[in-house]
């Protein structure tokens, strides 16, 4: 028999799925319009925190009891 691997890809981001789960938090920096935080929740139940600068994507994002949204940018200076 074959071993699920625990590698996988959502959205274009590979990650080790053997850490997530229920009691995770996940950190999606340059949220977009959610999907990938979205896909995340449904798979393992983890919460999300989305940040995304862009006004126009930022109010695409749909909060919910696992995604809360914020309309920050990121950088490594002001």
């Amino acid at each position: 028999m074959r071993k699920k691997s625990l590698i996988t890809t959502i959205r274009g981001h590979s990650f080790y799925t053997g850490l997530v789960n229920r009691e995770s938090i996940v950190v999606d920096l340059g949220a977009h319009k959610g999907e990938f935080s979205s896909e995340m929740s449904n798979s393992f139940g983890c919460k999300c925190y989305l940040v995304e600068a862009l006004p126009a994507l930022y109010s695409k994002i749909v909060e919910g009891p696992l995604a809360q949204k914020y309309n920050f940018a990121m950088a490594g200076r002001d």
